[in-house]
């Protein structure tokens, strides 16, 4: 398990920035442009090690080929060298040297960076080093070192055999760092000194980004990178590509802090996040930095099997204006006029207003697995959209759209039957239930074992769905349904890999038949996909912001719980 308890360490282990971390940030240089952290590796190992996630993915197919390969051999391999040569494996490393914080901290404008951490043992991380040097000395590798001082702190030169220098410095509180470039770490030692005491940027970007739980964190200071965005606007050749990194440099502009984090508490979640100053971000950009936090109402009506799921709020308006920010001037009269160009037609110029602002204030997408017993292995997808308000009784948007989509199907039918023989037809037929009237095209031949799509008004909903039977089960949401807090995609991924285990052999026959690859070759892509979600329960994308703060977040649910 040590080997385990390595990996679980390096991918899930869960950070407070806090304590030593805050000790170690503290050091950081002012001119820093990016910031990678990391902290509390022995503490996590601890927490995950034994944790029942961790033994899931030890007997799980994907656990078994990782401590089998190459890679992992070679691992084993280095900490054999580490032990043989200077006294430690990589559990001493991590909860004697690494294991409290480390950051490294790279600054553009000098294109050089240093690591700084505080070691849980000072005296074995002092040990360790006075073994390395040693080592390099007797091998040639290194020439030699020099004792230094800067405002009264010590540091130490090293010599390379080619005359390359590099430096560090080792104090008895533990806290340690290490540079390529003697300038840079100096700029640490004035820091521990007390004599640069000025604001550093990236300093306050953890609590400002929200990312005190976070596992690790690279941070970016938008100000360092805001010439080079500028610099490639003048550079852009292509008017769209001129107005896109226009309209970016203005929310980067915007932005104190950006981050990129892992964190773990019952999930684990990867974020981008922003830190934004709400006065500086444009008004057409406001909606991504401050996002409609009322959930679709579309989501109550998923089924809980779901194994895909995409579900939002859109207004045509607003996504014009923000989409058309992005581009140059033809690309937003291409945008303005392709409603009038693509749905007028079909739904008619003088109602198209009228959609256009009532359609899909909540809208769905799901896909779920094949009943039981049915011929078909392929899922059923079902899309939903609203076409009225919710409690109001004006059907003029939702005849539209089914005029629309009636004019598409018979199109489609008419093409095709005209090019084929009698037997390969498309018929569009009208079916009566208790839901009201659904449109069904058939064509046995053409179209997939199962799939019959289907369409019609179901309460204040347009629903079209690959098969009849998935119309029928759409149940629409109440005026006075409760709306919970929902992603914007969920994958149920338990689900699917249970789907693609049951159902993965007669999946891969139509997919080849499709694709023209092999039986076998699909049937085992499928099975190491399945490997690797039956690891997780659910994996959902969400879109959060207040106005100061926005983050676009994966959100990964385990199988197991990832603590003891």
């Amino acid at each position: 398990m040590p080997r385990f308890a390595l990996l679980a360490c390096l991918l899930f282990a869960p950070t407070l920035f806090a304590g030593p971390t805050a000790d170690v940030m503290r050091l950081v240089p002012p001119k820093t442009s990016v910031c990678f952290v990391v902290q509390d590796l022995k503490g996590t190992t601890a927490r995950v090690s034994e944790s029942p996630f961790v033994q899931l993915f030890a007997r799980s197919a994907l656990g078994r080929s990782l401590t089998g390969s190459d890679e992992w051999k070679q691992l084993a391999a280095v900490e054999t060298v580490l032990s043989d040569n200077l006294g430690v494996t990589f559990s001493d490393l991590r909860d004697q040297v690494f294991g409290d914080a480390v950051v490294y901290a790279y600054q553009m404008s000098a294109d050089a960076g240093v690591v700084i951490g505080k070691a849980p043992k000072p005296d074995v991380l002092k040990r360790l080093t006075a073994k390395l040097n040693a080592a390099q000395v007797a091998s040639t590798e290194l020439k030699g070192t020099a004792d230094k001082t800067h405002t009264g702190v010590g540091y130490v030169e090293r010599t390379k055999a080619d005359g390359r220098t590099e430096y560090y410095l080792l104090r008895d509180d533990g806290v340690f760092a290490y540079a390529g470039d003697e300038g840079l770490l100096k700029q640490v030692i004035a820091r521990i000194a007390g004599e640069d005491k000025s604001a550093a940027p990236l300093a306050g970007a953890v609590e400002k980004l929200g990312l005190t739980e976070a596992i690790a964190a690279v941070l970016i200071d938008p100000t360092a990178f805001a010439a080079d965005l500028a610099a490639q606007e003048k550079q852009a050749n292509d008017a769209n590509q001129k107005a896109f990194l226009r309209q970016f440099g203005k929310l980067w502009s915007a932005a104190d802090a950006v981050g990129v984090s892992l964190t773990l508490n019952e999930n684990a979640t990867l974020a981008v996040t922003l830190a934004t100053d709400p006065i500086k971000v444009p008004e057409e950009l406001r909606s991504l930095v401050n996002p409609d936090s009322q959930p679709s109402a579309i989501w109550g009506s998923v089924p809980s099997d779901a194994l895909l799921t995409v579900g939002g709020r859109f207004e045509w308006e607003k996504f014009r204006t923000l989409l058309g920010s992005f581009l140059g001037d033809d690309g937003k009269a291409g945008l303005k006029s392709f409603p009038d160009d693509t749905l007028g037609p079909l739904v008619g110029k003088d109602v198209l207003p009228k959609v256009l602002a009532g359609l899909g204030s909540d809208w769905g997408l799901w896909v779920t697995a094949p009943a039981k017993g049915d011929a078909s292995p392929l899922p059923v997808a079902t899309l939903a959209v609203r076409v009225r308000p919710a409690g109001g009784t004006d059907d003029a948007i939702g005849q539209a759209v089914m005029g629309a989509v009636d004019g598409v199907m018979h199109a489609v039918r008419i093409e095709h039957n005209r090019k084929h023989p009698a037997d390969d037809q498309f018929h569009l037929t009208e079916d009566r239930t208790d839901g009201g009237t659904m449109k069904v095209l058939r064509n046995d031949r053409s179209l997939p074992a199962g799939v019959r799509p289907t369409y019609g008004l179901r309460g204040d909903f347009f629903v079209l769905a690959t098969t009849s039977e998935a119309m029928k089960r759409f149940a629409p949401p109440k005026a006075d349904s409760p709306v919970k807090p929902a992603p914007l995609v969920r994958l149920n991924a338990g689900k699917l890999a249970e789907y693609l285990t049951v159902r993965g052999g007669d999946l891969a026959g139509v997919l080849t038949a499709w694709g023209g690859d092999k039986p076998d070759k699909v049937k085992s892509d499928l099975a190491d996909f399945a490997a690797v979600l039956e690891l997780f329960e659910t994996l959902e994308l969400h879109h959060t912001g207040d106005g100061k703060k926005m983050s676009l977040s994966v959100v990964a649910k385990p199988a197991k719980p990832l603590r003891k």
